[in-house]
Order: structure tokens, then C-alpha cells, then sequence
């Protein structure tokens, strides 16, 4: 039981109004994104400084542009993500090397604040796709 509207000044008065209009908070969602560039090739070292390279910082901006156009509102609390790798080729590959740039990714999106966010990883193989691979992302909110 909260404060009667009538009781609210207006600024909480258009917080609660906002909060209604949102619904309620995302706890799961599942997208398709491109084929993340491994943790080797998405630094730059630079004269003693590290920086997200040429090719992370496009990556990163394909990314955010695909969570903005899903609609979904950055997702709160502790997250599980389920990633299921759809590699390029069939060359040997340490699956762990994609997470960093995709994670990273996905926050500068705003699929959620922080990357710690996320408390649980599932990570596998699902085979062979077209040339470029992709992966499918699904992060929902745990307990």
C-alpha cells in the first residue's frame, strides 16, 4: 500500500507515472549477434596505453546499435548468460576468448549497467554457420 496519488508532489507523482508506462523490469531476453572478435584482436596496445582496437570499437557500436533497435530496457540485478557460439570455420578456437568483447559489448548497448552484473556463464559450441558466424546471446535475471 503506497502513498495516495493526491499526497505526491509532482516529481514523484511523474516518477511513479513513468514507471507505469515502462511495465515491468526485462528478465530475459535472447538476441542474434554477429560473431564477436576474440580478447587478441579487440585491445590495441598504444604507446603503453590499452585501447579497444579498430575493429572491437565497430563491433561494439553494431552491438549497441542492435540492443537500442530490440526495445529492451537494461536488465537489473544478477544475470545468467546462455551463449551459444556458432563458429565460422573449423579451426581450433578458445570459446573464452570471445567473451570479453561481446560482454563489453553488450553493456556499452545497454543490455545491462555492468558486466559484473553477470554471475553465471554458459558458453558452448553449437556448431558451424555461414562464413562470418555469429553467436545467440540469452541473459536472463537470477535469484
Amino acid at each position: 500500500m503506497g502513498i495516495p496519488r493526491d499526497k505526491l508532489n509532482a516529481k514523484a507523482l511523474a516518477a511513479v507515472e513513468a514507471a507505469e508506462r515502462t511495465g515491468p523490469p526485462t528478465i530475459a531476453w535472447q538476441m542474434v549477434l554477429p560473431y564477436p572478435p576474440t580478447v587478441n584482436t579487440y585491445y590495441r596496445n598504444i604507446n603503453g596505453r590499452t585501447l579497444i582496437s579498430k575493429r572491437g570499437r565497430e563491433y561494439r557500436h553494431v552491438v549497441a546499435s542492435m540492443v537500442a533497435s530490440s526495445g529492451n530496457k537494461p536488465m537489473a540485478g544478477r544475470l545468467k548468460a546462455d551463449i551459444a557460439v556458432y563458429l565460422p570455420d573449423r579451426r581450433r578456437r578458445d570459446l573464452d576468448n570471445l567473451l570479453k568483447g561481446l560482454m563489453d559489448s553488450l553493456q556499452h548497448g545497454g543490455a545491462y549497467k555492468d558486466d559484473c552484473q553477470v554471475r553465471d556463464y554458459h558458453i558452448y559450441d553449437a556448431g558451424f554457420d555461414k562464413p562470418e558466424g555469429h553467436v545467440v546471446v540469452r541473459l536472463e535475471a537470477i535469484e
